[in-house]
């Protein structure tokens, strides 16, 4: 069922971050999101960003309450360093990275994301409908209605917070 953003009244800064790279039609997830946006009007700041240091000042003077990072191999460690900054200026930012930089098996996806603590969630594949999920879910979980790690997320990956520093991190 597809996400109905008109349900929802956004209260969100929603901060992207959009690496140098030639991107190929389809758009990138960002650049339909930002255009979706705009279609419905919506209270949410949207911002994008092309070049690390921009990023880093806009979360220093307006931490954002979620941030989505691309990962690809010559960017991993930045994106997770730029997550664990957004942390120290927000502690409940809800840090997300997508893109093609993800192993397919579950031990692997949970070693890599052991390796990644300031990151919450990881998006995999085509990454457009599990980012309005995610969405959802916080705006959920701002509201009380649902707490943000209580069951899968659809095309997302995470760690169960409870888990994390424990010997058997549970991968969901």
């Amino acid at each position: 069922m597809p996400f109905d953003f008109k349900r929802f009244s956004w209260n969100l800064k929603l901060s992207l971050i959009v690496n140098a790279v030639a991107f190929k039609n389809p758009a990138p997830a960002g650049t339909r999101f930002v255009s979706r946006k705009k279609t419905y009007k919506s209270d949410i700041d949207v911002s994008l960003y092309k070049y690390p240091h921009t990023i880093i000042e806009a979360i220093k003077s307006n931490p954002p309450d979620i941030l989505a990072l691309s990962n690809y191999s010559w960017n991993s460690r930045l994106s997770e360093r730029i997550c664990e900054i957004a942390k120290t200026y927000n502690p409940r930012c809800v840090t997300a990275q997508g893109g093609t930089n993800f192993p397919h098996q579950a031990p692997l996806q949970r070693d890599f994301l052991i390796e990644r603590p300031h990151t919450d969630f990881h998006i995999e594949l085509e990454g457009e409908v599990a980012f309005v999920e995610l969405i959802r879910l916080t705006l959920a979980a701002r509201d009380g209605t649902t707490r943000m790690f209580d069951a899968p997320v659809s095309g997302s990956v995470f760690i169960q917070p409870e888990s994390r520093h424990t010997h058997l991190p549970v991968l969901v």
